[in-house]
């Protein structure tokens, strides 16, 4: 049970409104984290994905009809069109993945500040580590 505190880490200390204003602003910081992580990842497999539909859009012929899938359908389409279509879906890809790993990178940095303000406050008497 490495979440539970042994009984000489524990101490009266008082939580005051503000204190207890941060430790909600970290939970809500590590959610959205969260959120943002499995985001960044469902993403990064999408793009993938387009990269792989584009090098078989290069093994198609130029003159070629290729299928294209647009919600659960198929339609046929001129290979330069479908081309298109995937770099444009691949640079918004790329576009939201930037601003998301901004974002990301914005949470963990006010996260580690409000871990450094209240460990110095609570010490080992709060536990702010993320589960694994």
């Amino acid at each position: 049970m490495s979440g539970m505190l042994k009984k000489e880490d524990e101490s009266e200390k008082n939580v005051t409104l503000e204190d207890q204003q941060k430790i909600n602003q970290f939970s809500r910081l590590l959610n959205e984290k969260l959120e943002l992580q499995a985001f960044l990842s469902v993403r990064k497999d999408l793009h993938q994905l387009y990269d792989d539909a584009s090098d078989e859009l290069m093994l198609a012929a130029d003159n070629e009809k290729v299928q294209f899938a647009v919600g659960d359908a198929f339609i046929f389409t001129a290979k330069d069109e479908a081309e298109e279509t995937v770099e444009q879906c691949k640079t918004e890809i790329v576009r939201t993945m930037e601003d998301s790993q901004k974002k990301y990178d914005n949470k963990v940095e006010s996260m580690t500040q409000l871990k450094t303000e209240l460990y110095a406050k609570f010490g080992n008497s709060i536990n702010l580590e993320e589960e694994a």
